[in-house]
């Protein structure tokens, strides 16, 4: 599966209602010209003006091969240099699609790499998430094809500090070219052909590892480090069924949540499933009841809070907790 290119499995989990409260070598013939070259010399030195001839012929063989030659090895020299520039670019972020500058912008706060082709190019793009002070940098370094004609293609990075006393290139969806600082920093490139695979290389650390995403990226509406909302947004008016959905890096990928109503009432709880190790997307139905006599609002809404968070193996404490006040509509 592709990271951040196809969606992984939206719907795991389970809810419970509460009821009630990734040299061009020289060809053989050069050195025979230049033995050729040689013995006319030779030649010469012992036959006079017609070994001088044959000399002169030899020598201006010679000079014509090695141009001729010479010409088809730099031809191939600068058409190498021309194919590796053209396997990848480094897009303005004026000339943006509108599809690949929102999926930026919606990554800028998840440690992931990931690619998506549109058009008749892959994307290929590094956050590093929210790095407080913009202490450090990515950059992409290079892109290199597995095998001639293959869509598998290697990519390079390297991290940075920042040298002291620089600020932000262009955080948070904005700037031009090159790697993005900031609180946000990120590194985008295009590699010029649809479909490419990505494998991520880290200079220096070949056991390095980049966290993928599997599932839709969308607009985050709340989050934490672990947890990313995509709904419900705080302060909507929801029914029952509201849908909770995001992605999630948390211990064994699980995402527990509970809805409360007037004083702390449970008016519903369960899980989801997201990912440990990668981010995983997690979506899932969360049906509630009000009990008899809840106040509610002039608009007959039922105020209500959704957490969200996931269990510390350590010691069991509530971690990475999501708070979301929801309005709740009654009677669907």
């Amino acid at each position: 599966m592709t990271p951040g290119a196809v969606p992984g499995p939206r719907v795991r989990g389970r809810s419970e209602r509460v009821e009630g409260p990734e040299r061009v070598e020289m060809p053989d013939s050069v050195g025979r010209l230049e033995r050729l070259g040689r013995m006319g010399g030779r030649v010469g030195e012992a036959g006079g003006p017609v070994g001088r001839r044959i000399a002169a012929t030899g020598l201006a063989a010679v000079l014509a091969g090695a141009l001729v030659l010479g010409g088809i090895g730099l031809a191939g020299c600068r058409r190498g240099e021309q194919e590796g520039e053209a396997l990848w670019s480094r897009p303005a972020w004026e000339g943006l699609p509108d599809e690949v500058a929102e999926w930026v912008t919606n990554s800028l706060t998840i440690d992931a790499g990931q690619w998506r082709t549109v058009g008749d190019r892959t994307y290929v793009l590094r956050t590093l998430g929210f790095r407080p002070g913009g202490d450090r940098l990515v950059e992409i370094l290079g892109v290199e094809r597995a095998a001639p004609g293959s869509n598998a293609v290697t990519v390079t990075l390297r991290y940075m500090t920042p040298p002291a006393g620089t600020g932000s290139s262009g955080q948070g969806g904005s700037g031009g070219a090159g790697p993005v600082g900031g609180e946000h920093p990120y590194d985008l490139v295009a590699v010029n052909f649809p479909g490419a695979e990505v494998t991520w290389a880290v200079e220096g650390d070949p056991d390095a590892y980049v966290m993928g995403v599997y599932g839709d990226i969308r607009a985050i509406v709340a989050e934490s480090a672990g947890i990313k909302l995509f709904g419900p947004a705080p302060g909507s008016a929801v029914s029952s069924p509201l849908i909770l959905e995001g992605l999630a890096n948390v211990f064994e990928g699980q995402v527990d949540y509970r809805l409360l109503g007037a004083g702390g009432v449970v008016l519903a709880r369960g899980y989801a499933m997201g990912m440990m190790g990668d981010w995983g997307g997690f979506s899932v139905e969360v049906a509630f009841a009000v009990p008899p006599g809840t106040p509610m609002n002039e608009a007959g809404e039922v105020e209500a809070v959704l957490e969200v968070f996931w269990y510390s193996p350590m010691d069991g404490s509530e971690t990475d907790k999501i708070v979301v006040p929801l309005r709740l509509r009654l009677g669907g």
